[in-house]
Formats: structure tokens, C-alpha cells, sequence
């Protein structure tokens, strides 16, 4: 005789089915309107009824991790995955989430199980090709990004993002194959139309490199980067003038754009704007006071004003930075002289010559420096030094100090 089931509990769980269900699209809901904290609240109540439901448990990881809850995710995710062995989706995001805390081997382990379960998984290989792009593993990065245009060969990300990695290993022209396909299958793709323009700039193609920057700034004028590297592209077609606009603009997007300042205070120093190219170039330092040769063009800003005190404070700090810059020292050195600091300024010239023995401006300086501290002999020896290696201005030196 087969025993019924009753009534009353098949309504109780069809019941508790209809509840799940309910919260469980509440949740998402809520999630996909950027209120995680909501949607946690809404999961945990599912949770509660059901706790062996592994999309609830995904799904609440993924909240947390849009939380930055990385840890807190991990351990849905576990319990996801413990509850479905065979739930890839679990696996991919326990993977973005060990990224984000730097479990590489363990995130490669989780893309790879997910792959494995589903083999054609486009969004895993995608995903896993840009985690190997961004530990600058591009030939595998490539490879990933290889396997998924094979299955989705009508998807402009994939074309982009195989691009980037291109273009990482310096092969433009190739990257410029995959941003063209990438823009023909999404006209409006305002990033790849950028890249691309960073491409071009890079074999030197500036009038195309400009046109897509300006298609790029066209879809979205904010992007500040797109008018910085237009203004490049400027400046070495010789629109210098045009250059200074395109920065301006990129600065009045991001006002601490230290890169922009920077290169407002080149175009400046290039066209003789020296105590404007110094408030430029101090701007620039204040936001990255790392950047050696800001220090350095103000240096010869102030230089070519005269103010040489001023202009040792700069190539001291410049120096500090990068130690191996020859044109910083040899600066300070014609600062020295100009300030009769003859011993500074041999030390200077000195290490010129230690980065580059064939410099004769160094030695004709140095030979001055020596002269002046009535060194005659170390004097006509650097002067005649000079001289062989091409510097004409030794000759009459050479008289005086060589007798």
C-alpha cells in the first residue's frame, strides 16, 4: 500500500519554495541597485531558511565582495561550493575575490576548476586572462583572451582587452588589429578608440593617434588622459601651441593632474614662458614630488632667469631622485660657476664625466673650474681633452692656462 503524503506539508513546502523565491529576487534586486547592505539583509533571512541554497550563498558573497568583504565572500563562496561542487559561477567569483587579496595561485586554481566544469565559459577565461594581464603574464593573458574570441567572436571586450595585452609587449600594430575590431563591433566604444590613439602615438603615427584620441574625448569628454595624449601629439607635429588648450582642459577635468602640469610646464620652458613654466612645474611637484625631471626643467627655468640659487635648490633635489642624471649635474655645475662655487662645480663636472668620459663640454667646464683654483697644469690637460673631443670654445682657453 503506498503511503500518501499529506496535504498539509506538500503546502508547506510548496509555500517555503514561493518565500525563497520571493526573497531570493528581492535580494537581487536590491544588489543590482547598489544597495548590498540591503540585499546582505534580504540574503541572510534566505539563508536562514534555507541554508543549503548555494545560489543565495553566491549570491550574498558577491555582495560582500562589492562590499570589499573579500574574506567574508571567500567563506559563502566555500559554502556555495561545498553545497554544489559542480557551481562553477561560485568558483569564478571566489577567484576575483582571492585577486583581491593577493591568493594569485589560489585564484588561478578557482578559474581553472570553473573552466574545467564548463569548458566554453567565456566570462571564466575572459576574467582569467585579465587577471594574468594585470600580473603582467600577457603571452597567457593573450592566450585566454585567444580561447574566448573563439567562442564569442562578436564580442568587442574581448577584441579590446587582447589589444591591451598587445600593446603591453609593444606590439602596436597587432593591438591596432584587435581595437579596429573591437570599434567595428562597438562604434561607441569610447575606451578602445582611445587605446588605439595610445597605440598609434607609440609607432609614432600622431595625426591618426589624433583622431582617435579625438573620437575618443568625442563619446566621452571627460576623459582627461585622451586630451593629455592629444596634446602630445601636438607637440610633435610641432603644434606647440595647440598643445597648451588640450592640457588646460584635461587639468580643468582633474586639477591635480600632476602629469599635465608637468608637461604645460615643458611647452612653457620650450617657448621661453620660464616664470610660468615654473609655476607649472612647482604645481606638478606638489602633486607628485617624486617626478625628478619636474625638478629638473624648473631648475632650468629659473637658470635661464638668472635666479641660480634658486636653481640649486631644484637640481639638488632633482639629483637626490636620480643620481644618474648627467644633465642635472652638469647644470648645477654651470650654476656653481655662475655663483663662484669653482669646487662645487668641479666635483659636478667630475661626476658628468663619470656617467659620460667622452663629454668634452664637461671637460672644458671642469678645465675652467681648475684654472680658477689655480690648478694650471689639471686645467690645460682637461682643456686639451676638450679640444679632441670636438669643443671649439677650448682653443683659447688652452692659451691662457697652457703655457
Amino acid at each position: 500500500m503506498i503511503k500518501l503524503i499529506p496535504f498539509i506539508f506538500l503546502l508547506l513546502i510548496s509555500c517555503s519554495i514561493n518565500k525563497a523565491d520571493k526573497l531570493l529576487k528581492q535580494a537581487d534586486s536590491k544588489d543590482s541597485l547598489g544597495d548590498y547592505l540591503g540585499a546582505i539583509k534580504i540574503y541572510n533571512e534566505l539563508i536562514q531558511l534555507k541554508p543549503e541554497y548555494s545560489i543565495a550563498l553566491c549570491r550574498r558573497g558577491i555582495s560582500k565582495s562589492s562590499l570589499k568583504d573579500y574574506k567574508g565572500a571567500i567563506e559563502d563562496y566555500n559554502k556555495s561550493i561545498f553545497y554544489n561542487p559542480k557551481f562553477e559561477l561560485a568558483y569564478v567569483n571566489r577567484a576575483i575575490s582571492k585577486f583581491k587579496l593577493s591568493d594569485y595561485e589560489g585564484s588561478f586554481q578557482d578559474f581553472n576548476k570553473a573552466i574545467e566544469l564548463k569548458p566554453n565559459y567565456v566570462e571564466a577565461l575572459k576574467m582569467r586572462g585579465l587577471m594574468n594581464a594585470n600580473l603582467a603574464n600577457f603571452n597567457e593573458a593573450i592566450e585566454d583572451f585567444d580561447k574566448s574570441i573563439n567562442l564569442d567572436s562578436a564580442n568587442a571586450d574581448l577584441y579590446y582587452h587582447r589589444a591591451i595585452s598587445k600593446s603591453e609587449l609593444n606590439e602596436f600594430e597587432n593591438s591596432i588589429l584587435d581595437f579596429n575590431k573591437s570599434i567595428e563591433l562597438n562604434p561607441k566604444f569610447s575606451q578602445a578608440y582611445h587605446c588605439r590613439g595610445w597605440a598609434r602615438y607609440n609607432i609614432e603615427d600622431y595625426q591618426e593617434a589624433i583622431e582617435d584620441f579625438s573620437r575618443s574625448i568625442e563619446l566621452n569628454p571627460e576623459n582627461a588622459e585622451s586630451y593629455y595624449l592629444r596634446s602630445y601629439c601636438k607637440y610633435y607635429l610641432r603644434n606647440v601651441e595647440e598643445a597648451i588648450p588640450d592640457l588646460k582642459i584635461a587639468i580643468k577635468i582633474d586639477p591635480k593632474y600632476a602629469d599635465a602640469f608637468y608637461f604645460l610646464g615643458t611647452i612653457k620652458n620650450d617657448l621661453g614662458n620660464f616664470k610660468e613654466a615654473i609655476i607649472d612645474l612647482s604645481t606638478a611637484i606638489s602633486f607628485n614630488p617624486q617626478n625628478a625631471e619636474a625638478y629638473n626643467l624648473r631648475a632650468i627655468a629659473h637658470q635661464k632667469l638668472e635666479n641660480y640659487s634658486e636653481a640649486l635648490v631644484s637640481f639638488d633635489k632633482a639629483i637626490e631622485l636620480k643620481t644618474t642624471d648627467e644633465e642635472a649635474y652638469y647644470n648645477r655645475g654651470l650654476c656653481k660657476l655662475k655663483l663662484n662655487d669653482f669646487k662645487g662645480a668641479l666635483v659636478d663636472f667630475t661626476v658628468c664625466l663619470e656617467i659620460d668620459e667622452e663629454s668634452g663640454d664637461s671637460y672644458y667646464f671642469r678645465g675652467i673650474c681648475k684654472s680658477k683654483l689655480g690648478d694650471n697644469n689639471g686645467a690645460c690637460l682637461d682643456l686639451k681633452m676638450a679640444r679632441e673631443l670636438g669643443n671649439f670654445k677650448a682653443i683659447d682657453a688652452i692659451k691662457k692656462s697652457c703655457k
